[in-house]
Formats: C-alpha cells, sequence, structure tokens
C-alpha cells in the first residue's frame, strides 16, 4: 500500500507539472496572439492613413490644376499684377474646385466612417476603460472627494439665495408614475430626473422668459410646455429643435409648444438664436461629445458667444465637481462636453454660474432636499442641470 501511495504522490506530481507548463505556453501564446494583434492594428492603421494621405496628394494637385495661378510675388509678376488673392477675393474657379475635390475625397474609399486609431488607442477621443478602471488611474479620475476646480467663481451665496427664491414658489406637483396621456411628464422615466425636472420648472417660472429655445427635446419639453400653459399663460414662445423626436413630440400638437424644428441644430440659422433677449433661456441637452461638425461644437463656438447680455444657459448631464459617473466612463459613454463646459467657463468673467444641481447636491444637499418637494425621495436619480447667465 505505501509503494502505491509514492506512486500516487508521484503521478500527481508529474500531472501538476505538465498543467503548470501547459498554462505558460498558454499564456505565451495568449500573449504573442495579443501583441501580434496589436501589430496588424498599428499597421493596418498606418497603411490605411498612408492611402488617405495619397488620396489626398492626389486631389490637392487634381486641385492646383484647376484652380488658375495668380502672383504670389512682386518680382515674378508683371506691372499690372494685383495682390495676392486672399479666401474672400480668391478666384471664382478656386472655390468650384474645392468643392469637387472634396467631394471626390468624400466618395473616396470604403463606404465606412473613416477611423486610423482603434477605440481606447492613445490619440484615440474614446477613453480606454481597461486603464481607467484599474489604479491608479480609477482613483485619480474618481475620488472620494472632489478636488478644487481653479478658475471658476462658483458665486456661493448666490446659488443660496436662488434656492431660496425657487423653494418659495407653490408646489407644481410632478405625477411620480406614467398616465394614459403620453404628453404628461412623469418622474419615473429614465432620461430627465425629478430633481431636473423641479429646478426646471422652477427656473422658468422664477425668471418669466418670453423665448425659449430647447435644443435636444423629450421629457424636459413636456415640463416647459405645462409651464407655459399652467402658470405663465401661454406666453412664452417655446421652440424645440430635435433631429429625433420622440413619438409624443412629433406625432400631436402639445398646448405650450409653439413649433418642433426636427433638424440638426447647426443646420439652423443662427438668427434664431440672436433673438433670444435678457432672462429668455438657451436649453442644451444634446450629444455630449465635441467633434468635428457637431452640434456641441457649433453651440459653444457660434451660438453661446453670440448671446445677449442676460441670457440664461441650460446645459444638461453636468456633474460638477464630479467627473462623469464612474459606470457611464466604464460603461462606454465616451460624453466630453463637461470639459468643455468647464474650460468655457474658466477664468471667464462674461459667464456667471446661477445654479448647478450636482454641485449644489454635493455642497449644500440638506438645504436642497428640505424645500423640495419629496424630500430626499425626489434626489433618488439625482441631477445633471447647470445654469449659467451671460452677464456682459
Amino acid at each position: 500500500m505505501p509503494h502505491d501511495v509514492d506512486e500516487l504522490r508521484q503521478r500527481v506530481d508529474e500531472l501538476e507539472r505538465e498543467l503548470r507548463a501547459q498554462r505558460d505556453e498558454a499564456e505565451r501564446g495568449w500573449g504573442s496572439y495579443h501583441d501580434l494583434r496589436r501589430r496588424r492594428i498599428v499597421r493596418a492603421a498606418l497603411a490605411a492613413a498612408r492611402v488617405r494621405e495619397l488620396a489626398a496628394r492626389r486631389l490637392v494637385g487634381r486641385v492646383r490644376k484647376r484652380v488658375p495661378v495668380t502672383a504670389q510675388s512682386s518680382e515674378a509678376a508683371p506691372a499690372e499684377a494685383t495682390p495676392p488673392a486672399d479666401s474672400a477675393t480668391a478666384p471664382a474657379g478656386a472655390a468650384a474646385a474645392a468643392v469637387t475635390a472634396g467631394d471626390e475625397l468624400a466618395h473616396a474609399g470604403d463606404d465606412e466612417v473613416a477611423h486610423v486609431w482603434p477605440l481606447g488607442h492613445f490619440y484615440s477621443p474614446v477613453p480606454d476603460t481597461r486603464e481607467l478602471a484599474r489604479e491608479p488611474a480609477r482613483s485619480r479620475v474618481w475620488p472620494c472627494e472632489p478636488r478644487e476646480i481653479v478658475g471658476i467663481d462658483w458665486r456661493e451665496e448666490e446659488q443660496l439665495a436662488l434656492l431660496r427664491n425657487l423653494q418659495s414658489q407653490d408646489v407644481l406637483t410632478l405625477p411620480s408614475e406614467p398616465s394614459d396621456d403620453p404628453t404628461v411628464y412623469h418622474t419615473a422615466n429614465p432620461n430627465f430626473s425629478h430633481l431636473d425636472a423641479w429646478t426646471l420648472q422652477a427656473m422658468l417660472r422664477h425668471f418669466q422668459p418670453r423665448r425659449v429655445i430647447e435644443v435636444g427635446c423629450g421629457w424636459s419639453s413636456l415640463v416647459t410646455a405645462r409651464v407655459n400653459r399652467e402658470c405663465l399663460d401661454l406666453a412664452v414662445d417655446v421652440t424645440c429643435i430635435e433631429p429625433y423626436p420622440p413619438e409624443f413630440l412629433s406625432e400631436r400638437s402639445i398646448p405650450g409648444m409653439s413649433r418642433l424644428v426636427v433638424s440638426p441644430v447647426q443646420e439652423v440659422p443662427l438668427e434664431r438664436f440672436l433673438e433670444l433677449d435678457a432672462d429668455d433661456v438657451l436649453f442644451i441637452d444634446t450629444a455630449h461629445v465635441i467633434k468635428t461638425g457637431g452640434d456641441v461644437q457649433f453651440l459653444f463656438h457660434e451660438v453661446v458667444p453670440r448671446l445677449r447680455p442676460g441670457v440664461i444657459v441650460h446645459v444638461h448631464d453636468i456633474f460638477l465637481p464630479w467627473d462623469y459617473p464612474q459606470e457611464w466612463v466604464l460603461g462606454g459613454r465616451a460624453w466630453n462636453e463637461q470639459y468643455l463646459l468647464r474650460s468655457f467657463l474658466s477664468f471667464n468673467d462674461a459667464f456667471e454660474v446661477l445654479f448647478g444641481v450636482a454641485w449644489m447636491t454635493h455642497h449644500h444637499r440638506e438645504a436642497l432636499v428640505a424645500g423640495l418637494p419629496g424630500g430626499e425621495a425626489a434626489m433618488r436619480d439625482g441631477g445633471g442641470s447647470f445654469w449659467m447667465r451671460r452677464r456682459r
């Protein structure tokens, strides 16, 4: 019997060594696979970049052939030559040639969206969620307490004073469950929380705007329309701009909503926004990402800087002083509008903070809950509404 036991132990040891060797081999294999995969991705990206660069060079060559040559040097130009053409006085053929070349480039190659770097790459705007999920990145992005935000005057006392004014209003009850009428806001909806809805209705009743332009529409639009009907005697001209409106907005006329513009906001004439005056509201709840030709880029670069003094701006899903929620980022939402807003407000005395729901929730939660209909229960889903105003 002892002899048999020794043999069994020896056999077990041999099997364990074989298993460890197989595991090591498998790990080396997976490492080689991932290394090869990374190399292939980089090689493919570089090859794609070279192909696009070559195509661009060819198109530039075609443009140069089509565009009339203008004198660039006084030495080479004849006596009657005019100064070199700038963008405002370029020859008529130049614009047409550039448009043609752009069309060719747009239709060249695959029908897929062009991209060079894989998601999470160092040069990609989409963060590497694997890195963010590990330390030290995780604690740096989502610390136990938010870091000081330098360069922004949060106007703490003014926010508290405004909160007291909002809480002194008569209560406008917000239903907690859906009804038979799909055009009635309820707090169980998945997109616009109870806290944000309460803040919206209170701000509209407090400032009583003549015009509201809402960019990015849905549940918040139902709140605005109701306040217009029940509290402001339909005195507010409400424009809703939304390229993909929900059925409850697009399939029926909603009293209190003046018009629905089914269009990307960047295709709406700037003149419409220049009509806003003091105490009017520009409500922004769009794609939440800044990208070339996008709605956020258009609004922050073309619209907001042109607003008149006194115009109030709302931006949704802003969580300052925190970063975006950890579960959102690690779940794949690569939003970045909040970073743009923070940079916009830094050392900017032309705009002032009116009310930050997330900021007040962190710094003055008790004061917020005390006058909030529903109390702590209304805080369940948090809030991301941020309100600011042009000062001058």
